[in-house]
C-alpha cells in the first residue's frame, strides 16, 4: 500500500514538473516573440519617422537646422515653425 502511494506521488510530481516546464517554455517563447515584434515595429517606426523628418525639412524652407544638424540646435538665424527667431532675446 505504501509503495502504491509512493508510486502515485512520484507520477504526480513528474506530471507537475513536466507541466511547469512546458508552461515556462511556452511563456518564455511568447515573451521572446512579443519582444522581437515590438523591437521590429519600433525600428520600422523610427525609420518612418526619420523619413518623415527628412521630407519635412524639404517642405519647410525656413527651417534651416541651426548648428546642431538635422533638426536645429542653439544658434542659427533661421525661423522656427512658431515664427520666432532662434537667436532673439
Amino acid at each position: 500500500m505504501l509503495q502504491e502511494n509512493l508510486d502515485a506521488l512520484a507520477v504526480f510530481v513528474v506530471v507537475v514538473v513536466v507541466v511547469v516546464v512546458v508552461v515556462v517554455v511556452v511563456v518564455g517563447f511568447v515573451v521572446v516573440v512579443v519582444v522581437v515584434v515590438v523591437v521590429v515595429l519600433e525600428a520600422i517606426s523610427h525609420v518612418n519617422r526619420k523619413d518623415d523628418d527628412d521630407d519635412d525639412d524639404d517642405d519647410h524652407d525656413d527651417d534651416d537646422g541651426g548648428g546642431g544638424g538635422g533638426g536645429g540646435g542653439e544658434g542659427g538665424g533661421g525661423r522656427r515653425r512658431t515664427g520666432e527667431r532662434r537667436g532673439s532675446v
